[in-house]
């Protein structure tokens, strides 16, 4: 069996090469074949660190875009890759590029699909036995507990925490929803989960530990939250009766002004 990880990657110079390594540490502890994939749009030198770290790790792929395909548009395409390549007992997930959820925790998930019955396995921030390293600022956990609560209400999924960063699921069911994935922005999680569900799947929260010190970790604020309560709602009103009368060239364009 082997483990696909898909690393969505904008301006990481920084960090994807810490990334990269604790990552890829995971076959030394797993026995496992450990197989990396980044999709990077980075105008940074995320590009070529990443294409000289693959020279020496064949494990590690990169997949670069010139045009902005956001966090949600990454991880598809990623998954595509895997989807074709991936043998039917593998795993496919992806993690942040910020490496706040370390290895270790991700491997949580991916010993959780071997229970009987799941399909897919997700990080949690917010279940009681988490533990978050640092502090998470208010302006961040106000707006995400509001979110968490929308996407209760609008799909009726149940999950404390569907935006954490690492995410694990068995190939057949994950390459089974990848054409279902329309959402590029950051509400693409929702997307996943949601098309699983409807078609099933089993999905569960795994607890743990999240570092809010990690360096340079992305804040989702201003304008990307605006856009993510948008996009979710419309997203529900697209699979509607309704929704689905709509020209999709016309969703498209609307889905566009919000994602700019």
């Amino acid at each position: 069996m082997a483990v696909w990880i898909i690393i969505p990657a904008y301006n990481e110079a920084k960090r994807i090469k810490a990334t990269l390594d604790d990552y890829g540490s995971l076959a030394s502890r797993t026995g496992e074949e450990i197989r990396i994939i980044v999709v990077s749009e980075s105008r940074d030198r995320t590009n070529s660190i990443v294409s000289n770290y693959s020279k020496k790790h064949h494990n590690v792929t990169l997949i670069t875009s010139k045009a902005r395909l956001g966090k949600g548009g990454a991880v598809r395409k990623g998954f595509e890759m895997a989807c074709k390549k991936a043998n039917k007992k593998d795993i496919v997930g992806f993690v942040d590029a910020d490496d706040a959820i370390e290895s270790a925790e991700s491997l949580k998930l991916i010993r959780h699909l071997e229970k009987p019955g799941i399909s897919g396995a997700i990080g949690s921030r917010y279940m009681r036995e988490s533990k978050i390293k640092g502090d998470i600022p208010l302006k961040r956990i106000i707006p995400s507990r509001i979110y968490n609560l929308l996407v209760r209400v609008l799909f009726g999924l149940k999950y404390k925490d569907t935006q954490c960063g690492s995410k694990f699921f068995k190939k057949t069911a994950l390459c089974s929803v990848v054409g279902k994935m329309v959402l590029s922005d950051m509400s693409f999680d929702v997307n996943i989960l949601y098309a699983l569900w409807n078609k099933g799947y089993r999905v569960e929260e795994v607890p743990i530990v999240y570092d809010a010190t990690s360096p340079d970790t992305t804040v989702v604020l201003g304008w990307q939250m605006v856009q993510m309560f948008v996009t979710i709602v419309g997203y529900r009103i697209s699979i509607t009766r309704i929704g689905k009368s709509i020209p999709v060239t016309l969703k498209s364009r609307v889905y566009g002004i919000f994602r700019k």
